[in-house]
């Protein structure tokens, strides 16, 4: 017996409703570093800076900063000049231990999350290179451990974590670099998310509801 499903046609915006397409929920607020700031140092002219005021991020005062792709002759070297993972014009750079970046989130309700984002390692090897340890705090539980190298391309990250309804701190820092290098290691960071995980049993009542509402034509064959 052969059994064909026809689905009939079903709007993108139910399917976003149900959790059954992905989506970057506006969780963080310019995750991709394009609202103008103020402040902060600019030792290389003003295509970098320094520990700027950000409306959303607060940034440490030294080793974490802004920078916008494309601008040769600046430290923090990209590995596609002009060319950022999600079209933007501006990147994050963490540069040695300490140096961080966070922003408060709110969480609508408790269950699992998803965190997104894009890493690269400084386009440079040693004196001054691309290998940085970094870890992603959601308050004090970590979500994520990793390293970049020196010359990584833009890499795409995604981790899972529970949290509970309510406003937390989302933190990148940078923790670690390698055994005999300089302590000037440096990671660039964009396009950060935070999305909900629906539950299993959520996206199958979703379905089922979908499919009853879109018109579902089953036909049998022996």
């Amino acid at each position: 017996m052969k059994i064909n499903v026809l689905v009939r046609s079903v709007s993108a915006g139910a399917l976003f409703a149900f959790g059954l397409v992905s989506t970057q929920a506006a969780i963080v607020t310019d995750g991709s570093f394009e609202v103008p700031t103020t402040g902060g140092r600019y030792p290389y002219g003003n295509s970098l800076v320094y520990g700027p005021i950000h409306p959303n991020w607060s940034f440490s005062s030294s080793g974490a900063g802004l920078q916008r792709t494309g601008d040769g002759g600046t430290v923090f070297n990209e590995p596609t000049p002009g060319t950022l993972p999600d079209g933007s014009t501006h990147f994050v750079f963490l540069q040695m231990v300490g140096a961080t970046i966070s922003q408060l989130v709110d969480l609508p309700a408790e269950g699992t999350y998803r965190l997104t984002y894009w890493i690269a390692g400084r386009n440079s090897g040693d004196p001054s290179g691309g290998s940085l340890t970094y870890k992603v705090f959601l308050d004090a539980g970590l979500i994520a451990e990793d390293s970049t190298v020196d010359h990584q391309a833009w890499t795409l990250k995604s981790y899972e974590f529970a949290a509970t309804a309510g406003t937390h701190t989302l933190k990148f820092e940078g923790v670690g670099t390698p055994p005999g290098r300089l302590a000037d290691q440096s990671a660039l960071l964009d396009a950060v998310g935070i999305s909900a995980v629906p539950e299993s049993s959520t996206w199958v009542a979703g379905l089922a509801t979908l499919l009853g509402a879109a018109g579902v034509v089953i036909r049998r064959k022996t």
